[in-house]
C-alpha cells in the first residue's frame, strides 16, 4: 500500500516537472521570420549617426558674428561677446575641427559658449542667427558645450516654431543641422567616425567659400 503511494507521488511530481519542462520551453523567444531573410542590402546600413559636421571658414564666419554684434548697439556685454568669439569659441574651433586636437575642453570655452548663444538668442532676429548655427552645428558634439548650451537652444526652438513661417530658408536649414546633430557625442573629431553629410552645391552650406547663405 505504502509502495503504491510512493510510485503515484513519484509519477505525479514527474508529470508536473515534465509539464512545467514544457511550458518554459515554450516561453522562449523564438527568433522572428525576418531574421532568417537574406536582406544584404539592408544588413549593410550603417547604424552610426549621420553627423552634419563640415567645417565652414571660420574666418568668415567669425566675421559675420562680429558685424551682427556691432549692429546691435543695445546689446549688453557687446565687448565681453567679441572677446569670448575672438579669445575663446573660434580658436577652440579651429583647435578641434581644424587641428583635429583631442585637448579637452577647458571651463572658458564651455562658458563662453553659454554666454554667446544665450546673448545672439536673446538679442538677435532670426535673419541673423545662421553664422551661429552652422558653428553651434559642430561645438554641440561636445558633452560640456551640449549641456551649457541645452536652455538656449531651447528657447531659440521655441522662437522658431512661433515663427516658422518668416524665418529665411537658410537659417531653418541650418537649425535642423544643428538639432539633429546628436547632443554631446564625440563623434565627427576622427575622421574614422565620421559619416558627414557631403557639402553639395545644391543644399550644403557655402561659407567654406567665403559666405553665409545656402546654395537653395
Amino acid at each position: 500500500m505504502r509502495r503504491n503511494c510512493v510510485r503515484r507521488s513519484i509519477f505525479f511530481y514527474t508529470r508536473q516537472l515534465h509539464k512545467q519542462r514544457v511550458d518554459s520551453l515554450d516561453d522562449l523567444p523564438t527568433a522572428h521570420p525576418h531574421a532568417s531573410l537574406d536582406l544584404p542590402s539592408i544588413s549593410s546600413v550603417s547604424t552610426e549617426p549621420i553627423l552634419f559636421n563640415q567645417v565652414p571658414a571660420f574666418d568668415t564666419v567669425y566675421g559675420k558674428l562680429v558685424s551682427f554684434v556691432d549692429g546691435v548697439p543695445s546689446l549688453a556685454n557687446s565687448s565681453k561677446i567679441k572677446d569670448d568669439l575672438a579669445q575663446e569659441i573660434f580658436p577652440w574651433l579651429k583647435q578641434r575641427y581644424v587641428q583635429k586636437s583631442k585637448v579637452p575642453t577647458s571651463p572658458a570655452a564651455v562658458a563662453a559658449f553659454k554666454r554667446t548663444t544665450s546673448a545672439f538668442v536673446a538679442n538677435l532676429p532670426a535673419a541673423s542667427m545662421f553664422p551661429l548655427f552652422d558653428v553651434w552645428r559642430l561645438a554641440i558634439l561636445e558633452p560640456t558645450i551640449a549641456q551649457a548650451t541645452l536652455k538656449p537652444l531651447v528657447r531659440v526652438l521655441t522662437l522658431n516654431s512661433e515663427s516658422v513661417s518668416s524665418s529665411p530658408r537658410a537659417t531653418l536649414l541650418t537649425l535642423l543641422r544643428l538639432v539633429t546633430n546628436p547632443p554631446g557625442s564625440s563623434r565627427g573629431e576622427d575622421g574614422t567616425h565620421e559619416r558627414a553629410r557631403a557639402d553639395t552645391s545644391s543644399s550644403g552650406s557655402t561659407c567654406a567659400r567665403g559666405g553665409c547663405q545656402l546654395g537653395i
